[in-house]
Protein backbone atom coordinates (compact mmCIF):
# COMPACT_ATOMS: atom_id res chain seq x y z
CA UNK A 1 0.00 0.00 0.00
CA UNK A 2 1.06 3.36 -0.96
CA UNK A 3 -0.47 4.89 2.37
CA UNK A 4 2.02 2.59 4.11
CA UNK A 5 5.14 3.53 2.69
CA UNK A 6 4.01 6.81 2.70
CA UNK A 7 4.07 6.62 6.40
CA UNK A 8 7.24 4.55 6.83
CA UNK A 9 8.97 7.55 5.25
CA UNK A 10 7.15 9.99 7.27
CA UNK A 11 8.21 8.38 10.46
CA UNK A 12 11.98 7.78 9.01
CA UNK A 13 12.32 11.88 7.92
CA UNK A 14 10.47 13.55 10.96
CA UNK A 15 12.58 11.26 13.57
CA UNK A 16 15.99 12.32 12.12
CA UNK A 17 14.82 16.46 11.44
CA UNK A 18 13.13 16.43 14.55
CA UNK A 19 15.69 14.89 16.50
CA UNK A 20 18.19 17.79 15.05
CA UNK A 21 15.65 20.53 15.47
CA UNK A 22 15.46 19.79 18.93
CA UNK A 23 19.36 19.28 19.51
CA UNK A 24 20.16 22.47 17.97
CA UNK A 25 17.58 24.38 20.15
CA UNK A 26 18.27 22.39 23.65
CA UNK A 27 19.52 24.29 26.57
CA UNK A 28 23.40 24.39 26.72
CA UNK A 29 23.44 23.01 30.16
CA UNK A 30 25.56 20.83 32.13
CA UNK A 31 24.43 19.22 35.21
CA UNK A 32 26.50 19.12 38.41
CA UNK A 33 27.96 15.60 38.89
CA UNK A 34 29.38 16.08 35.41
CA UNK A 35 31.69 17.83 36.85
CA UNK A 36 33.20 15.32 39.24
CA UNK A 37 34.13 13.36 35.95
CA UNK A 38 35.32 16.75 34.59
CA UNK A 39 37.81 16.77 37.97
CA UNK A 40 39.24 13.15 37.36
CA UNK A 41 39.91 13.84 33.58
CA UNK A 42 42.05 16.91 34.31
CA UNK A 43 43.92 15.52 37.23
CA UNK A 44 44.92 12.69 35.06
CA UNK A 45 45.70 15.25 32.12
CA UNK A 46 47.38 17.26 33.70
CA UNK A 47 48.84 15.79 36.81
CA UNK A 48 49.09 11.92 35.91
CA UNK A 49 46.52 11.03 38.55
CA UNK A 50 42.94 9.45 37.78
CA UNK A 51 42.50 10.80 41.52
CA UNK A 52 39.98 13.44 43.12
CA UNK A 53 42.89 15.08 45.15
CA UNK A 54 46.28 14.75 43.45
CA UNK A 55 48.63 13.48 45.91
CA UNK A 56 46.42 11.43 48.32
CA UNK A 57 44.95 8.27 48.29
CA UNK A 58 43.65 7.32 44.97
CA UNK A 59 39.63 7.67 44.67
CA UNK A 60 37.40 5.89 42.47
CA UNK A 61 34.50 8.09 42.78
CA UNK A 62 33.52 8.22 39.01
CA UNK A 63 31.05 6.00 37.36
CA UNK A 64 33.09 4.04 34.77
CA UNK A 65 36.61 4.64 33.70
CA UNK A 66 36.14 5.58 29.84
CA UNK A 67 34.50 8.91 30.09
CA UNK A 68 37.37 10.59 32.01
CA UNK A 69 40.01 8.92 29.84
CA UNK A 70 38.26 10.24 27.00
CA UNK A 71 37.86 13.45 28.52
CA UNK A 72 41.54 13.16 29.36
CA UNK A 73 42.69 13.08 26.34
CA UNK A 74 40.82 15.98 24.35
CA UNK A 75 42.43 17.93 27.39
CA UNK A 76 45.12 17.22 26.47
CA UNK A 77 44.68 18.36 23.19
CA UNK A 78 43.21 21.59 24.31
CA UNK A 79 39.69 20.91 24.13
CA UNK A 80 37.53 22.16 27.35
CA UNK A 81 35.82 18.93 29.10
CA UNK A 82 32.73 20.72 29.23
CA UNK A 83 32.76 21.10 25.00
CA UNK A 84 34.16 17.53 24.58
CA UNK A 85 31.56 15.84 27.20
CA UNK A 86 28.75 17.69 24.90
CA UNK A 87 29.85 16.15 21.68
CA UNK A 88 30.39 12.65 23.28
CA UNK A 89 27.06 13.02 24.44
CA UNK A 90 25.43 14.00 20.77
CA UNK A 91 27.46 11.70 18.64
CA UNK A 92 26.24 8.96 21.03
CA UNK A 93 22.88 9.90 20.40
CA UNK A 94 23.10 9.26 16.59
CA UNK A 95 25.06 6.34 17.67
CA UNK A 96 22.28 4.78 18.83
CA UNK A 97 20.06 6.11 16.44
CA UNK A 98 22.21 4.55 13.91
CA UNK A 99 22.48 1.45 15.71
CA UNK A 100 18.83 1.00 16.29
CA UNK A 101 18.02 1.25 12.54
CA UNK A 102 20.65 -1.11 11.90
CA UNK A 103 19.34 -3.56 14.53
CA UNK A 104 15.69 -3.37 12.97
CA UNK A 105 17.22 -3.76 9.68
CA UNK A 106 19.07 -6.99 10.25
CA UNK A 107 15.62 -7.96 12.02
CA UNK A 108 13.74 -7.51 9.03
CA UNK A 109 11.24 -5.57 10.32
CA UNK A 110 8.90 -4.17 8.01
CA UNK A 111 9.28 -0.19 7.09
CA UNK A 112 6.75 1.08 8.81
CA UNK A 113 7.67 -0.89 12.04
CA UNK A 114 11.30 0.88 11.69
CA UNK A 115 10.36 3.95 11.57
CA UNK A 116 8.12 3.72 14.36
CA UNK A 117 10.92 2.49 16.41
CA UNK A 118 13.31 5.33 15.28
CA UNK A 119 10.35 7.95 16.10
CA UNK A 120 9.99 6.87 19.76
CA UNK A 121 13.74 6.85 19.84
CA UNK A 122 14.00 10.36 18.67
CA UNK A 123 11.15 11.69 20.48
CA UNK A 124 12.30 10.39 23.82
CA UNK A 125 12.74 13.27 26.11
CA UNK A 126 14.96 12.57 28.48
CA UNK A 127 17.76 11.34 25.56
CA UNK A 128 18.39 14.98 24.37
CA UNK A 129 18.69 15.82 28.47
CA UNK A 130 21.67 13.52 28.81
CA UNK A 131 22.99 14.22 25.35
CA UNK A 132 23.93 17.24 26.61
CA UNK A 133 24.19 16.73 30.72
CA UNK A 134 28.02 15.94 30.66
CA UNK A 135 27.52 12.49 32.16
CA UNK A 136 28.00 8.76 30.03
CA UNK A 137 24.44 8.00 29.93
CA UNK A 138 24.21 8.06 26.30
CA UNK A 139 27.56 6.99 25.66
CA UNK A 140 26.19 3.68 27.45
CA UNK A 141 23.19 2.99 25.55
CA UNK A 142 24.97 4.05 22.28
CA UNK A 143 27.73 1.04 23.20
CA UNK A 144 24.88 -1.45 24.46
CA UNK A 145 22.88 -0.92 21.10
CA UNK A 146 26.37 -1.56 19.73
CA UNK A 147 26.99 -5.06 21.13
CA UNK A 148 23.66 -6.19 20.45
CA UNK A 149 23.73 -5.20 16.72
CA UNK A 150 27.10 -6.88 16.37
CA UNK A 151 25.62 -10.01 18.19
CA UNK A 152 23.17 -10.36 15.74
CA UNK A 153 25.41 -9.86 12.66
CA UNK A 154 27.86 -12.46 13.74
CA UNK A 155 30.43 -9.97 14.05
CA UNK A 156 32.68 -11.88 17.09
CA UNK A 157 35.22 -9.26 17.92
CA UNK A 158 33.32 -6.25 16.89
CA UNK A 159 30.58 -7.61 19.74
CA UNK A 160 33.35 -8.34 22.13
CA UNK A 161 34.88 -4.95 21.88
CA UNK A 162 31.46 -3.19 22.01
CA UNK A 163 30.98 -5.59 25.44
CA UNK A 164 34.56 -4.58 26.85
CA UNK A 165 33.64 -0.36 25.63
CA UNK A 166 30.49 -0.75 27.47
CA UNK A 167 31.42 -1.94 30.60
CA UNK A 168 34.15 0.65 31.17
CA UNK A 169 31.69 3.17 30.52
CA UNK A 170 29.44 1.94 33.64
CA UNK A 171 29.40 -1.03 36.41
CA UNK A 172 26.23 -2.14 34.45
CA UNK A 173 27.96 -3.18 31.34
CA UNK A 174 30.05 -5.85 33.28
CA UNK A 175 26.84 -7.45 34.20
CA UNK A 176 25.34 -7.09 29.96
CA UNK A 177 28.49 -8.69 29.16
CA UNK A 178 28.37 -11.62 30.99
CA UNK A 179 24.90 -12.59 30.38
CA UNK A 180 25.47 -11.53 26.49
CA UNK A 181 28.74 -13.81 26.28
CA UNK A 182 27.28 -16.83 28.19
CA UNK A 183 24.52 -16.61 25.41
CA UNK A 184 26.60 -16.56 22.39
CA UNK A 185 29.38 -19.26 23.49
CA UNK A 186 26.43 -21.16 23.91
CA UNK A 187 24.73 -20.83 20.99
CA UNK A 188 28.19 -21.23 18.92
CA UNK A 189 28.46 -24.31 20.88
CA UNK A 190 25.43 -25.78 20.06
CA UNK A 191 24.28 -24.74 16.53
CA UNK A 192 27.58 -23.68 15.17
CA UNK A 193 30.44 -25.97 16.59
CA UNK A 194 32.86 -25.30 14.22
CA UNK A 195 32.64 -21.37 15.43
CA UNK A 196 32.57 -22.46 18.63
CA UNK A 197 37.02 -22.35 18.97
CA UNK A 198 36.98 -19.33 17.08
CA UNK A 199 34.71 -17.66 19.25
CA UNK A 200 36.88 -18.60 22.52
CA UNK A 201 39.87 -17.56 20.80
CA UNK A 202 38.37 -14.30 20.59
CA UNK A 203 36.92 -13.96 23.74
CA UNK A 204 40.11 -14.35 25.55
CA UNK A 205 41.97 -12.10 23.27
CA UNK A 206 39.21 -8.73 22.67
CA UNK A 207 37.87 -9.03 25.88
CA UNK A 208 38.71 -11.33 28.66
CA UNK A 209 42.36 -10.34 28.49
CA UNK A 210 42.32 -6.39 28.48
CA UNK A 211 39.36 -7.30 31.04
CA UNK A 212 41.87 -8.72 33.44
CA UNK A 213 44.36 -6.61 32.61
CA UNK A 214 42.06 -3.38 33.26
CA UNK A 215 40.92 -5.14 36.87
CA UNK A 216 44.47 -5.44 37.90
CA UNK A 217 45.17 -2.35 37.47
CA UNK A 218 42.14 -0.72 39.05
CA UNK A 219 42.30 -3.27 41.84
CA UNK A 220 46.06 -2.27 42.01
CA UNK A 221 45.42 1.68 41.79
CA UNK A 222 42.82 2.01 44.37
CA UNK A 223 42.95 -1.18 46.35
CA UNK A 224 39.38 -1.85 46.50
CA UNK A 225 36.98 -3.88 44.32
CA UNK A 226 34.07 -1.74 43.53
CA UNK A 227 34.09 2.24 42.86
CA UNK A 228 33.41 4.14 45.96
CA UNK A 229 29.72 5.44 44.52
CA UNK A 230 28.19 1.83 44.98
CA UNK A 231 29.14 2.07 48.60
CA UNK A 232 28.03 5.31 48.70
CA UNK A 233 24.51 4.28 47.13
CA UNK A 234 24.33 1.01 48.30
CA UNK A 235 21.70 0.23 51.31
CA UNK A 236 19.97 -2.23 53.52
CA UNK A 237 17.19 -3.45 52.05
CA UNK A 238 14.63 -3.63 49.09
CA UNK A 239 13.68 -0.29 48.16
CA UNK A 240 9.73 -0.46 47.45
CA UNK A 241 9.43 3.36 46.10
CA UNK A 242 12.38 2.67 43.73
CA UNK A 243 11.61 -0.70 42.38
CA UNK A 244 7.57 1.25 41.74
CA UNK A 245 9.70 3.75 40.16
CA UNK A 246 11.29 1.92 37.57
CA UNK A 247 7.93 0.39 36.73
CA UNK A 248 6.17 3.53 36.08
CA UNK A 249 9.30 4.44 33.57
CA UNK A 250 8.65 1.31 31.73
CA UNK A 251 5.23 1.75 31.60
CA UNK A 252 5.63 5.06 30.37
CA UNK A 253 7.62 4.55 27.79
CA UNK A 254 6.55 0.84 26.58
CA UNK A 255 3.35 0.58 27.55
CA UNK A 256 1.91 2.26 24.32
CA UNK A 257 4.43 0.84 21.98
CA UNK A 258 3.77 -2.91 23.48
CA UNK A 259 -0.31 -2.82 22.87
CA UNK A 260 0.28 -1.82 19.20
CA UNK A 261 2.60 -5.18 19.00
CA UNK A 262 0.08 -7.16 20.64
CA UNK A 263 -2.73 -5.83 18.73
CA UNK A 264 -0.67 -6.72 15.56
CA UNK A 265 -0.32 -10.35 17.38
CA UNK A 266 -4.26 -10.09 17.35
CA UNK A 267 -4.21 -10.82 13.65
CA UNK A 268 -3.38 -14.19 13.30
CA UNK A 269 -2.99 -15.73 16.49
CA UNK A 270 -3.09 -19.61 15.23
CA UNK A 271 -0.17 -18.48 12.33
CA UNK A 272 2.29 -16.36 14.95
CA UNK A 273 1.88 -19.52 17.72
CA UNK A 274 2.89 -22.27 14.67
CA UNK A 275 5.33 -19.43 13.65
CA UNK A 276 7.07 -18.90 17.34
CA UNK A 277 6.92 -22.61 18.08
CA UNK A 278 8.50 -23.13 14.36
CA UNK A 279 11.28 -20.12 14.09
CA UNK A 280 11.47 -19.20 17.43
CA UNK A 281 11.23 -21.46 20.31
CA UNK A 282 15.18 -22.27 20.11
CA UNK A 283 17.98 -21.17 21.74
CA UNK A 284 19.34 -20.01 19.25
CA UNK A 285 16.57 -16.99 19.82
CA UNK A 286 15.88 -17.96 23.01
CA UNK A 287 19.69 -17.72 24.84
CA UNK A 288 20.01 -13.99 23.68
CA UNK A 289 16.24 -12.87 24.81
CA UNK A 290 17.19 -14.91 28.08
CA UNK A 291 20.50 -12.29 28.22
CA UNK A 292 18.60 -9.54 28.10
CA UNK A 293 16.21 -10.29 30.30
CA UNK A 294 18.62 -11.56 32.75
CA UNK A 295 20.58 -8.04 32.52
CA UNK A 296 17.60 -6.30 33.32
CA UNK A 297 16.41 -8.15 36.00
CA UNK A 298 19.76 -7.71 37.84
CA UNK A 299 19.89 -3.97 37.21
CA UNK A 300 16.47 -3.81 38.69
CA UNK A 301 17.75 -5.76 41.68
CA UNK A 302 20.92 -3.36 42.16
CA UNK A 303 18.74 -0.25 41.69
CA UNK A 304 16.10 -1.20 44.13
CA UNK A 305 18.80 -1.62 46.52
CA UNK A 306 20.21 1.78 45.90
CA UNK A 307 20.08 5.14 47.01
CA UNK A 308 20.01 6.79 43.51
CA UNK A 309 21.85 9.89 43.94
CA UNK A 310 21.33 12.22 41.55
CA UNK A 311 18.70 10.33 38.87
CA UNK A 312 17.74 13.33 37.37
CA UNK A 313 15.96 12.59 33.99
CA UNK A 314 15.67 9.13 35.69
CA UNK A 315 19.18 8.74 33.91
CA UNK A 316 19.85 5.06 35.99
CA UNK A 317 16.88 3.50 34.03
CA UNK A 318 18.21 4.40 30.59
CA UNK A 319 19.57 0.97 30.56
CA UNK A 320 16.81 -0.88 30.24
CA UNK A 321 15.41 0.93 27.05
CA UNK A 322 18.48 -0.25 25.21
CA UNK A 323 17.65 -3.56 25.64
CA UNK A 324 14.14 -3.30 25.92
CA UNK A 325 13.54 -1.72 22.67
CA UNK A 326 14.98 -4.63 20.59
CA UNK A 327 12.22 -6.81 22.22
CA UNK A 328 9.83 -4.46 21.41
CA UNK A 329 11.61 -4.29 17.46
CA UNK A 330 11.00 -8.35 17.99
CA UNK A 331 7.41 -7.69 19.18
CA UNK A 332 7.00 -5.75 15.60
CA UNK A 333 8.40 -7.81 13.72
CA UNK A 334 6.15 -11.09 14.71
CA UNK A 335 2.86 -9.15 14.43
CA UNK A 336 3.66 -6.83 11.47
CA UNK A 337 4.68 -10.51 9.88
CA UNK A 338 0.94 -11.58 10.99
CA UNK A 339 -0.95 -8.74 9.35
CA UNK A 340 0.75 -9.39 5.81
CA UNK A 341 -1.25 -12.86 5.69
CA UNK A 342 -4.53 -10.41 5.68
CA UNK A 343 -3.54 -8.57 2.98
CA UNK A 344 -5.32 -10.01 0.75
CA UNK A 345 -7.75 -12.39 1.90
CA UNK A 346 -9.17 -9.72 4.59
CA UNK A 347 -8.13 -6.39 3.08
CA UNK A 348 -10.35 -4.11 5.48
CA UNK A 349 -9.24 -6.31 8.55
CA UNK A 350 -5.50 -5.60 7.73
CA UNK A 351 -5.89 -1.72 7.30
CA UNK A 352 -8.12 -1.17 10.50
CA UNK A 353 -5.10 -3.27 12.18
CA UNK A 354 -2.24 -1.65 10.96
CA UNK A 355 -4.24 1.77 11.07
CA UNK A 356 -4.64 1.08 15.11
CA UNK A 357 -0.94 -0.06 15.13
CA UNK A 358 0.02 3.24 13.33
CA UNK A 359 -2.36 5.51 15.71
CA UNK A 360 -0.87 4.22 18.78
CA UNK A 361 2.44 4.66 17.93
CA UNK A 362 1.87 8.29 16.65
CA UNK A 363 0.60 9.22 19.76
CA UNK A 364 3.35 7.74 21.86
CA UNK A 365 5.97 10.16 19.97
CA UNK A 366 3.28 12.99 20.51
CA UNK A 367 3.31 12.11 23.93
CA UNK A 368 6.81 11.88 24.09
CA UNK A 369 7.28 15.64 22.14
CA UNK A 370 4.69 16.85 24.91
CA UNK A 371 6.89 15.96 27.90
CA UNK A 372 9.78 17.37 25.69
CA UNK A 373 8.88 20.67 27.54
CA UNK A 374 9.74 19.41 31.18
CA UNK A 375 13.25 18.25 30.29
CA UNK A 376 13.66 21.84 28.47
CA UNK A 377 12.42 23.25 32.00
CA UNK A 378 14.68 21.15 33.59
CA UNK A 379 17.80 21.90 31.71
CA UNK A 380 16.89 25.77 31.80
CA UNK A 381 16.96 25.89 35.77
CA UNK A 382 20.23 23.80 35.73
CA UNK A 383 22.06 26.79 33.90
CA UNK A 384 20.78 29.45 36.26
CA UNK A 385 21.37 26.69 39.36
CA UNK A 386 24.95 26.06 38.03
CA UNK A 387 25.80 29.94 36.97
CA UNK A 388 24.75 31.78 40.10
CA UNK A 389 25.48 28.89 42.52
CA UNK A 390 27.83 25.92 42.04
CA UNK A 391 30.18 27.42 39.24
CA UNK A 392 30.59 30.61 41.07
CA UNK A 393 31.24 29.24 44.32
CA UNK A 394 33.59 27.39 42.89
CA UNK A 395 35.32 30.17 40.94
CA UNK A 396 34.91 32.70 43.87
CA UNK A 397 36.59 30.23 46.54
CA UNK A 398 40.03 29.91 43.56
CA UNK A 399 40.12 33.53 43.88
CA UNK A 400 39.66 34.12 47.54
CA UNK A 401 41.54 30.89 49.10
CA UNK A 402 45.48 29.94 49.03
CA UNK A 403 45.66 27.02 46.98
CA UNK A 404 46.85 24.94 49.80
CA UNK A 405 43.53 25.49 51.40
CA UNK A 406 40.75 22.86 51.09
CA UNK A 407 36.75 22.45 50.84
CA UNK A 408 34.05 20.73 52.38
CA UNK A 409 31.03 20.55 49.96
CA UNK A 410 28.19 19.10 51.46
CA UNK A 411 26.54 17.66 49.09
CA UNK A 412 26.81 19.17 45.94
CA UNK A 413 30.32 18.15 44.93
CA UNK A 414 30.86 18.74 41.22
CA UNK A 415 31.22 22.28 40.14
CA UNK A 416 32.45 23.50 43.63
CA UNK A 417 35.53 21.36 43.71
CA UNK A 418 35.96 21.83 39.50
CA UNK A 419 36.34 25.48 39.19
CA UNK A 420 38.11 26.06 43.01
CA UNK A 421 40.92 23.81 42.44
CA UNK A 422 41.49 23.25 45.41
CA UNK A 423 41.72 20.11 48.18
CA UNK A 424 37.66 18.73 48.83
CA UNK A 425 36.10 16.61 50.89
CA UNK A 426 32.81 15.32 49.50
CA UNK A 427 30.59 14.52 52.10
CA UNK A 428 27.98 13.52 49.74
CA UNK A 429 30.36 10.07 50.12
CA UNK A 430 30.96 9.24 46.29
CA UNK A 431 34.83 10.77 46.23
CA UNK A 432 35.81 9.71 49.87
CA UNK A 433 36.43 6.59 50.90
CA UNK A 434 36.45 7.43 54.80
CA UNK A 435 32.77 8.06 54.40
CA UNK A 436 32.02 5.69 51.44
CA UNK A 437 33.07 2.35 53.05
CA UNK A 438 33.23 2.49 56.65
CA UNK A 439 29.78 3.02 58.29
CA UNK A 440 30.23 6.11 60.66
CA UNK A 441 28.27 6.46 63.12
CA UNK A 442 26.60 10.06 63.79
CA UNK A 443 29.17 11.45 65.74
CA UNK A 444 32.05 9.90 64.18
CA UNK A 445 30.74 11.76 60.91
CA UNK A 446 30.68 15.02 62.79
CA UNK A 447 34.33 14.06 64.13
CA UNK A 448 35.46 13.73 60.56
CA UNK A 449 34.03 16.81 59.32
CA UNK A 450 35.90 18.98 61.73
CA UNK A 451 38.96 16.80 61.79
CA UNK A 452 39.41 17.71 57.86
CA UNK A 453 39.80 21.87 59.19
CA UNK A 454 38.47 23.20 55.75
CA UNK A 455 39.12 26.90 54.44
CA UNK A 456 35.45 26.85 53.52
CA UNK A 457 32.27 24.98 54.17
CA UNK A 458 29.72 25.01 50.78
CA UNK A 459 26.45 23.91 52.59
CA UNK A 460 23.42 22.73 50.31
CA UNK A 461 20.03 24.20 51.51
CA UNK A 462 16.23 24.02 50.67
CA UNK A 463 15.60 27.07 52.50
CA UNK A 464 17.09 30.49 51.76
CA UNK A 465 16.75 32.33 55.04
CA UNK A 466 18.12 29.67 57.19
CA UNK A 467 20.13 26.74 56.50
CA UNK A 468 18.10 23.68 56.13
CA UNK A 469 19.33 20.23 54.39
CA UNK A 470 18.33 17.19 57.20
CA UNK A 471 19.70 16.32 60.55
CA UNK A 472 22.90 16.46 59.97
CA UNK A 473 23.58 19.47 58.14
CA UNK A 474 21.63 21.06 61.24
CA UNK A 475 24.48 19.11 63.87
CA UNK A 476 27.20 20.30 61.81
CA UNK A 477 26.26 24.18 62.14
CA UNK A 478 25.30 23.58 65.69
CA UNK A 479 28.40 22.25 66.66
CA UNK A 480 30.40 24.37 68.89
CA UNK A 481 33.32 23.45 66.98
CA UNK A 482 31.32 25.32 63.78
CA UNK A 483 31.72 28.83 65.95
CA UNK A 484 35.61 29.00 64.12
CA UNK A 485 33.57 29.27 60.54
CA UNK A 486 31.69 32.99 59.27
CA UNK A 487 28.71 32.87 57.08
CA UNK A 488 30.53 34.25 53.86
CA UNK A 489 27.58 34.52 51.57
CA UNK A 490 24.11 33.05 50.45
CA UNK A 491 23.60 31.72 47.00
CA UNK A 492 19.78 32.29 46.04
CA UNK A 493 19.49 31.32 41.74
CA UNK A 494 17.28 34.54 39.70
CA UNK A 495 14.82 32.02 38.95
CA UNK A 496 11.67 31.75 42.07
CA UNK A 497 11.31 28.27 41.40
CA UNK A 498 14.32 26.92 42.10
CA UNK A 499 14.11 26.03 45.71
CA UNK A 500 17.83 25.20 46.02
CA UNK A 501 20.21 27.61 47.70
CA UNK A 502 23.80 27.21 48.82
CA UNK A 503 25.20 28.61 52.27
CA UNK A 504 29.44 29.30 51.88
CA UNK A 505 31.27 29.84 55.82
CA UNK A 506 34.99 30.63 55.45
CA UNK A 507 37.28 29.84 58.56
CA UNK A 508 37.48 32.82 60.84
CA UNK A 509 40.95 33.49 60.28
CA UNK A 510 40.54 33.18 56.23
CA UNK A 511 37.43 35.36 56.29
CA UNK A 512 38.80 38.50 58.60
CA UNK A 513 41.81 38.44 55.57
Amino acid sequence: MESMKFIAKAFLIVSFIYAIFVQSTFPRFTVDDAYITFRYAENLALHGELNWNVGENPVEGYTGVALPVILAGFIKLGVSPISASRWIGIFSFWLGWLMLFLIAKKLKLPKVGLGGILILYATTPILFTHSFSGMETMLFAATALSAIYFLISGADNWFLAALLSVGLVRPEGAALAVFFILAAGFVKYRYYPDEFRAFIKSFIFVYFFPALIYFFWRWNYYGQLLPNTFYAKSVAGFQLGVAADIFRFIRFYLALPVLAGLFLWSAETDWLKEKIKKDYWNWRFLAPMAAGLLFCAVVFLVLSRAHLIANFSTRFYVPFLAVLWVGLILIWHLGLSATERLKIEQPARYQFIVFMFIALVSYQALFQIVKLKDEIRFASQQIILQEEEHNLIGKTLKNILPPTESVIVYMDAGAIPYFSKLRAVDFGALNDETLARNKLSSAQRLDYFFSQNPGAVAISSVNAERLDYGAEAQAIVSDPRFKNYVLYKRYIPRDPDIKYYEFVYLRKDLYHK
